[in-house]
Order: C-alpha cells, then sequence, then structure tokens
C-alpha cells in the first residue's frame, strides 16, 4: 500500500519545526525542517528519512492493512528506528541533527534499556525495541552471512507486526519468536532463538 507517492515537504519552518521531522498519519507525506536555531536540515539526514518512511509504514500496516489502532508512541518510534537501522546499517538515528555534532545523533539501537522499567514513552522508550532486533540482527550477522542474516531479522520484524499487529512492545517480541518459529511450539524453541 506503500507503493504510490509520497509528498516530501523540505526546508518547513512551521509545525513541530526547528529540529523536527514527522509523517502525517493517513496523508502519505513526510515534513522536514530547514537548519534553524541549532538544529540541523532534517530533510537532509538519510535515516531521518528513513524513520519517517517507518512511520509511514506502521501508519499502513496498521490503520490500513490490518484495521487496527496505530501503536502507541513508543512503539511507533521505536519501529521507525528499526527501518532506519535496517536501512542504513547503522544503530545511530539523527546523526548531524545538532549543529557541529557529527557523531552523536539523538538515540541509539546500540543501548542496554530494558522493558518495562527504561520505557517512558516516545522516542526514548522506542530504544527498546529498536535495540532488541538491533542486538538480534548483530548476533545473526556474527554468525550467518549477510544475506540470510538480513533475511531472518528483517521478516521476523516484518511479520511479526503484520500478523500480531502488537500493541506493545513485549508483544511484539513474542509475536516475532512466532515468525520466527517452524513447527508451532514455541516449548521447543525457534530456529534463532538463540540470537533473539
Amino acid at each position: 500500500q506503500l507503493d504510490a507517492p509520497v509528498v516530501s515537504n523540505v526546508g518547513r519552518t512551521d509545525g513541530f519545526c526547528p529540529g523536527n521531522a514527522w509523517w502525517n498519519l493517513g496523508g502519505y507525506n513526510m515534513n522536514f525542517c530547514r537548519a534553524n536555531s541549532g538544529f540541523g536540515n532534517t530533510g537532509e539526514m538519510a535515516n531521518v528519512i528513513y524513520h519517517e518512511y517507518g512511520h509511514g509504514i506502521t501508519d499502513v500496516m496498521y490503520g490500513i492493512r490490518n484495521g487496527a489502532p496505530q501503536p502507541p508512541g513508543d512503539m511507533h518510534e521505536g519501529n521507525s528506528d528499526i527501518v532506519a537501522n535496517f536501512l542504513d546499517r547503522n544503530p545511530v538515528i539523527g546523526l548531524g541533527f545538532f549543529d557541529g555534532d557529527c557523531t552523536n545523533g539523538i538515540r541509539n539501537a546500540d543501548n542496554s534499556l530494558q522493558w518495562p522499567a527504561d520505557n517512558n514513552g516516545g522516542h526514548f522508550g522506542g530504544q527498546i525495541i529498536a535495540g532488541f532486533y538491533w542486538d538480534a540482527w548483530q548476533s545473526l550477522l556474527a554468525e550467518k552471512p549477510q544475506t540470510e542474516a538480513d533475511e531472518i531479522a528483517m521478516d521476523a520484524w516484518y511479520f511479526a507486526r503484520d500478523a500480531g499487529v502488537p500493541q506493545n512492545q513485549a508483544d511484539q517480541v513474542l509475536w516475532t519468536f512466532m515468525m520466527d518459529d517452524d513447527d508451532a511450539n514455541l516449548d521447543n524453541g525457534t530456529p534463532n532463538y538463540d540470537h533473539w
């Protein structure tokens, strides 16, 4: 359903600007703020663009494809970071977000945050689910050829969301195991259990 033109409004100074970018839920458009007030131009940051497109994936997958309510903020933000992580092959989101800082970014999937203690919602809480997939993917990459590791991680992430339309991070992790399973019995593990 996202195989359609997506309007990208670059160089905005209104709305949530400065220092922001956003997807209009149900609107098939992305918005990026012009460099201003110590923030870089978000329309020039590849993984911020990927992150916003990730919101579009969730918007369509939940609402249009499955007729489900949108997930809460930590799920929307974390899964958008996962899209950026997979596409950019980098755990850091928003390199160059702050003028003069091209090393730290604004979020990092390579973290030690844990569910539920560290979930305060939104972008920060989303780093928990992003970290789950980042760690699993890195473990798979260390043991398997890149194409196989990529396929396992990305398929489990995508199909867990499409099949389960989870509304919290714990449910998404459970659905990830179910999508990795090959015999309809989670009691005996899954083919890639040790990586998850």
